[in-house]
């Protein structure tokens, strides 16, 4: 995870990597010297990926990992930044961007001429090192907070993907679920996506928790 703060009493920003309890300062910068926050937008296998990156006076530097998710997330932690640099009230700020680049949601499903609608949360998982364990956060993409679970990180044995088979319907599917698995044998629900999404981002949140 990466976090971005910026104190004008110290008139500097500092881009920290963070991972479980250790924390790694990469860049200190001045903040007369940051000129803007943008969104970096490039082609990847005809896909469009998104990014938050800072605009110096020495280059540019990357804030959030490339994502083929929609660019909504990038341009709010964009416009945050843009604000306060710009507002020379604004004293403090902190944002954290995620391991999936800032969040995990669902694009719109486009039903006939219908308008867009979105169907699945947005989850938002934050590892707090003070407390020794794991937020999740399940809101819909249009607001700042939703349901909040905590989960101890000395509980979570590992991260797997549960398969479930539906053969009422005519035509048989397969549902793959991105779990957090308990040393209680519990599992916890994060997204219900397809395979490749499903252990793809078991791996992320695997290699996020130190599993």
């Amino acid at each position: 995870m990466t976090r971005f703060v910026c104190d004008r009493t110290d008139d500097q920003c500092k881009i920290v990597q963070e991972r479980l309890l250790q924390q790694d300062t990469k860049h200190v910068l001045p903040i007369n010297r940051i000129q803007s926050a943008q969104v970096a937008r490039r082609q990847s296998d005809n896909n469009a990926l998104y990014q938050a990156v800072l605009e110096t006076d020495d280059g540019t530097i990357s804030l959030s990992r490339a994502s083929s998710s929609w660019r909504y997330p990038h341009a709010r932690a964009v416009n945050q930044i843009n604000q306060f640099l710009e507002d020379a009230e604004q004293q403090q700020l902190q944002w954290r961007f995620g391991q999936f680049g800032l969040f995990l949601f669902s694009l719109p499903l486009l039903v006939g001429l219908a308008l867009p609608v979105l169907s699945r949360p947005v989850i938002d998982l934050t590892i707090d090192p003070l407390h020794r364990d794991l937020k999740l956060q399940r809101r819909r993409w249009w607001q700042a907070s939703g349901k909040e679970a905590r989960i101890p990180l000395d509980q979570i044995d590992d991260v797997d993907v549960n398969l479930y088979r539906n053969s009422m319907k005519r035509k048989r599917s397969t549902t793959y679920t991105t779990v957090i698995r308990l040393k209680s044998g519990e599992h916890v629900p994060l997204f219900q996506i397809s395979k490749s999404k499903a252990f793809r981002h078991a791996a992320q949140l695997k290699a996020y928790l130190g599993k």
